[in-house]
């Protein structure tokens, strides 16, 4: 599966940066509050309770407001004030309509916030469930960031809430950087070299709400695209489709480290003509990339560190299958009990001997449709005939029940050389389809 790359959400418009009148709070005496993510697709994936309803949200740097999907969890929502306005963003299409709802309450953990400014859009505007496999009920950014110092663990999977600065330390072994922010949106001077003779240093936003390593805009005579490289879909906006070309740089200097063949993402200008960026910004890092390290974030004080993990130096890797896979509803199977005994017990608990069967048992079960979304042209997947449209059931002969869609996608991007069998259904037939992981190009680059 293609790295899903979920470009979350710039807004232009005033109303995107209004400021609410109270920040949030902590509801007890504790100087550090744990929050425990889910880390998904290289996005972090976080319980956040509006107005009483327990949803999941995305942690996204790169947003301003809060934005809420209008799907039949937040239905259940009660809004005390509803203003409708147009929003544009990222994307070929038109502007989409959207709600300012104001007066919220909203709790992470035990942290809370009153009288937040809440923006609610359409959830058919987006796909984000049905590519990343986990139920997605909003976006939270600057909104939560510029209250508390805040330590990112991805390899822990955990975020540590700094009451003050006070009790916020930076390791001695981190790399500091400061912050400049434009529009609530944080961002850092770093060292790139796009090749051999193209070493540069600008400014990049911070953008934990991007999947993808790193995002570079091609400008002249600043950012010359280097090859090889493709074309692929890079994602979905507020207002449609990105497209544009990916390939790898030479190198990037971040938190000590020389990280090297780094992934790239060349977005097509055009889906920016919406948007108000820092004029001298040149891209964007995201959670592949960030993910490397330990993040420390501090907007109260306009400050970010960068402590290298045990992953800093690992190779970057595309899905070289070809296949994106999506989640498509359920539907009903059978599964079938081979002859057995069960332990029975009754609805208090108790022990009512065994049940022996005699003979197979057929059982009907709800089962999640995965289904190829997408197949790159000529990659391997492609090659051996798997279309866009497939039911996946098996992959490697293992079934699919126990396997989320994020880790079944990462089936798909090991390392080249790994033999990929799919059993796959296409109307009523089964097919088989085999094929080997390959390098995009045959190229100093591993793809």
């Amino acid at each position: 599966m293609r790295t899903i790359l979920l470009l979350l959400i710039y807004f232009i418009t005033a109303v995107a940066n209004a400021q609410t009148k109270a920040d949030f709070l902590f509801l007890n005496k504790r100087k550090v509050q744990t929050i425990p993510f889910q880390f998904i697709n290289n996005l972090i994936v976080i319980p956040v309770t509006v107005n009483g309803q327990q949803l999941s949200f995305l942690l996204d740097t790169g947003v301003g407001m809060t934005l809420l999907f209008n799907n039949p969890s937040v239905a259940k929502i009660y809004f005390k004030e509803r203003n409708s306005f147009n929003l544009t963003g990222l994307g070929q299409g038109e502007a989409i309509q959207a709600y300012l709802t104001k007066g919220n309450t909203l709790q992470i953990g035990k942290i809370r916030g009153v009288a937040r400014e809440v923006l609610l859009v359409e959830e058919n505007n987006f796909i984000f469930s049905r590519r990343m496999g986990t139920q997605i009920d909003g976006i939270i950014g600057y909104d939560f960031f510029k209250n508390f110092p805040i330590k990112i663990d991805y390899n822990n999977k955990k975020i540590k809430v700094y009451r003050d600065s006070e009790f916020f330390s930076i390791p001695s072994n981190a790399t500091n950087y400061p912050l400049t922010f434009y529009r609530g949106k944080p961002h850092i001077d770093l060292e790139f070299s796009l090749c051999d003779s193209m070493d540069l240093k600008a400014p990049f936003l911070i953008d934990t709400g991007s999947s993808d390593a790193l995002w570079l805009f091609e400008a002249e005579g600043t950012i010359e695209k280097t090859g090889p490289f493709f074309e692929d879909f890079l994602g979905r906006g507020i207002n449609g489709d990105i497209f544009g070309d990916r390939g790898k740089i030479k190198s990037i200097q971040m938190g000590g480290h020389t990280l090297k063949d780094v992934k790239v993402a060349y977005p097509e200008m055009h889906n920016f003509k919406a948007i108000d960026m820092l004029s001298s910004r040149v891209g964007s890092l995201g959670g592949e990339l960030l993910s490397r390290f330990v993040l420390y974030l501090d907007y109260p004080n306009q400050r970010m560190a960068l402590k290298a993990s045990k992953r800093v130096n690992d190779p970057f890797y595309y899905n070289m299958s070809g296949i994106s896979l999506q989640y498509n509803g359920v539907e009903l199977v059978q599964r079938k009990r081979n002859n057995s005994n069960n332990i029975v017990y009754d609805e208090n608990g108790a022990n009512r001997g065994i049940e022996i069967f005699l003979r197979d048992v057929i059982r009907y079960e709800l089962q999640e449709i995965i289904e190829v979304a997408a197949v790159r042209h000529n990659s391997p997947a492609a090659i051996a005939g798997v279309q866009k449209g497939d039911i996946l059931t098996r992959i490697n002969s293992r079934r699919l029940d126990d396997l989320k869609l994020h880790e079944i996608a990462g089936l798909l991007q090991r390392k080249p050389g790994k033999k990929i069998k799919l059993l796959l259904r296409r109307e009523d037939a089964f097919l088989t389809k085999t094929f080997v992981l390959t390098p995009l190009f045959d190229s100093s680059f591993d793809f």
